[in-house]
């Protein structure tokens, strides 16, 4: 039961940061086709989340963080 419940919190995270970005793709004009990458988001957050969990280590993450959120200023 706490292994299931350990999925759940990793998968609503993710869902849930994947969901931020919804209100600002929509505020530029997105259309809803236009949220399915988000899906991917869903699943790197999960696996990111995974690592992070089993790994019991913050540290290795900043830099890979750091690298995820400059692609997005990326042509």
């Amino acid at each position: 039961a706490a292994l299931r419940r350990r999925w759940l919190v990793i998968v609503t995270v993710a869902v849930l940061f994947a969901a931020g970005h919804v209100p600002a793709m929509l505020a530029g004009g997105a259309a809803l086709a236009d949220l399915a990458p988000l899906l991917l988001d869903v699943g790197l957050g999960v696996a990111a989340l995974t690592a992070l969990q089993r790994t019991g280590d913050l540290w290795w993450f900043w830099p890979v963080h750091f690298a995820m959120d400059m692609t997005q200023f990326a042509p």
